[in-house]
């Protein structure tokens, strides 16, 4: 890839998801096609439904090669009900499935079929027994981990991401001084 990703995988998602009622969209170059899709349902008022009550979100670990301005818009984890989605579902999913490759390699149809059906629905039986679960436990032991280091108290996080957001303003509007110096930091 010369021009790294383009905004087609994410149009293409972004184009069904109206008639499915999706409150999120999670593409791994939101941060530039929101702007896009905006100024495409600004022109073209058939694709106004496309923007009209989606919240865009960027994928945790895809936002690290981020800008940490980017991070900070664009991380579901810093929006109110996502449910603490980190957008990186899909890739868990075939990272687990690709295990199973070289297992299935050399089977039959039949056997590799009821083998990879057997491997999903073990996966999806995990999926249920707890990771949601663990996900939260693990959340919460972070935060309060988080609070505690540096001396904070619940009250002051909403004005932290206000602090944070205002910054990234600053940043994104070219003061130079600020692209260096994370507040993160």
């Amino acid at each position: 890839m010369h021009h790294g990703e383009t905004f087609r995988h994410t149009h293409f998602m972004d184009l069904d998801l109206p008639e499915k009622a999706c409150t999120f969209l999670c593409g791994d170059v939101i941060c530039r096609y929101w702007d896009w899709a905006k100024k495409v349902a600004s022109l073209f008022p058939e694709y106004k439904r496309m923007i009209e009550g989606m919240k865009p979100f960027l994928g945790r670990m895809h936002a690290k090669v981020h800008e940490w301005y980017c991070q900070i818009i664009w991380v579901g984890h810093w929006m109110s009900e996502d449910a603490l989605t980190i957008g990186e579902e899909q890739e868990q999913v075939f990272s687990k499935m690709s295990r199973y490759g070289s297992e299935t390699k050399h089977m039959g149809i039949a056997n590799r079929r009821d083998h990879l059906t057997a491997a999903v629905l073990f996966w999806n039986d995990q999926k249920e027994k707890g990771m949601a679960l663990k996900q939260i436990e693990i959340s919460n032991k972070q935060l309060e981990s988080d609070i505690s280091k540096y001396k904070l108290k619940i009250e002051q996080l909403p004005v932290l991401l206000g602090e944070l957001r205002n910054a990234e303003k600053e940043c994104k509007a070219g003061k130079e001084h600020l692209k260096d110096e994370s507040p993160l930091q």
